[in-house]
């Protein structure tokens, strides 16, 4: 079986709202197969311990999970896929199958991953206990998922217009403060509304769902998404990380390509000043600006480059249909006009495979190195001339430079 990079790690948390027949038990894991999740929390699984071990013969026979003893409800697992090597250290199982927690190591990294089902009912008690254990426990990479049941932004996370469970709600801000931990979707989506549970009888949307690291790990994030409800009444939810423990890069490597139009550098120069003005009010600490900015620009460049690629590839198919089209013209008439297009249209495919030989040998053109400046005047990053981006004020006690490097790769 081949196993996945073990650098990389697709994670998947859902509130499957019941495994008990095998039907859905077989469309839930096929799921998790088809879209190559790695590391799956799921909650409210309603199985106790015989059901739960039954997970383990249907491709994820690495599964830890805690079960509620007294009837079809609660219950969560932590599923690692047949491909991924991760070795077990720990299985902390909280009672009730209301969270289990497992530490152990992957390659050379390790990993504290905690799986929680908040039931609506939880109080201050409950929380206040799981916060205990995983400050005592928490070892490596933190992943913490699941659904808590609460929304931590009235404004954002819930379309409802009453205040419910404020105490508990705010304990559980000020408790993931206070252990370092960031709410990963919202830290890469500030301002966006979207939700991972509508309540038919309430007819009320919330993001009650989360995936929680550690502030100085949010540069490991590659994206965190909200997914459809397509196979329980929540929202799946998607994060892709880093786990490699190699000395963290302090580059931000691209292809500089995407840097050789004005057009280019204009969105991106738009893109990081819109997202500095949202969020750089004084409240957030730079170092997770910096890298969450960073995360942020590295998603948009990433699938503008993957654009300008596809791109690429259908006018080199186009430029060569068209190519062979007047090829056999000019077989049959021999006109200077036909000859200046075969002409033209060559030129055209060789630019788009010189860039593509550019690419691959590392080589191109040699730009300005951006960089990022933190004093008085607020976050500036220049480019050459100075992308002209400045914001409100932040004390240049955090550092007088940081670079962001722009390498071919």
């Amino acid at each position: 079986v081949a196993l996945f990079n073990s650098n990389n790690l697709s994670i998947a948390s859902l509130n499957v709202n019941g495994l008990t027949t095998p039907k859905k038990r077989g469309i839930i894991l096929q799921k998790l197969r088809k879209e190559n999740i790695q590391l799956a929390l799921l909650q409210e699984t309603h199985l106790n311990d015989q059901e739960h071990e039954k997970l383990k013969k249907l491709g994820f026979r690495n599964t830890y999970y805690s079960s509620y003893k007294q009837g079809r409800k609660r219950g969560v697992a932590i599923l690692f896929s047949n491909k991924t090597n991760f070795e077990t250290d720990k299985v902390i199982k909280g009672k009730d199958g209301q969270y289990i927690i497992v530490k152990g190591r992957m390659g050379d990294a390790v990993l504290t991953i905690v799986n929680v089902y908040a039931p609506p009912e939880s109080d201050k008690q409950f929380f206040k206990s799981l916060f205990n254990v995983i400050a005592v426990e928490a070892e490596g990479i933190l992943i913490r998922g699941g659904d808590f049941n609460v929304a931590l932004n009235f404004g954002l996370d819930t379309t409802s217009v009453h205040k419910h469970k404020k105490t508990v709600t705010k304990f559980v801000k000020i408790s993931i403060e206070e252990l370092g931990l960031i709410d990963v979707w919202r830290i890469l989506n500030p301002h966006k509304k979207d939700y991972t549970h509508y309540s038919a009888s309430h007819k009320v949307h919330s993001r009650i769902d989360y995936f929680f690291i550690s502030k100085s790990d949010i540069g490991r994030v590659e994206e965190c998404k909200i997914e459809g409800a397509d196979v329980s009444d929540h929202n799946i939810l998607h994060m892709k990380i880093n786990i490699s423990n190699r000395k963290k890069q302090t580059t931000w490597r691209l292809n500089v390509g995407i840097l050789n139009t004005e057009a280019n550098i204009k969105d991106i120069k738009t893109d990081i000043k819109q997202y500095l003005e949202e969020n750089d009010n004084g409240a957030v600490d730079p170092t997770v600006l910096l890298d969450t900015i960073k995360a942020v620009m590295r998603g948009k460049v990433i699938a503008k480059t993957t654009w300008l690629r596809k791109n690429r590839n259908k006018m080199y198919e186009e430029y060569s249909k068209k190519l062979k089209e007047l090829e056999q013209q000019f077989i049959k008439r021999n006109t200077t006009e036909i000859y200046q297009q075969i002409q033209n249209i060559k030129k055209q495919i060789n630019h788009i495979l010189e860039e593509e030989i550019e690419k691959s040998l590392g080589g191109g053109c040699s730009l300005p190195v951006p960089v990022w400046r933190w004093g008085d005047s607020g976050c500036r990053c220049c480019c050459g001339g100075g992308l002209g981006v400045g914001v409100a004020g932040r004390s240049s006690s955090f550092f007088s430079h940081s670079t962001i490097h722009f390498r071919r790769t």
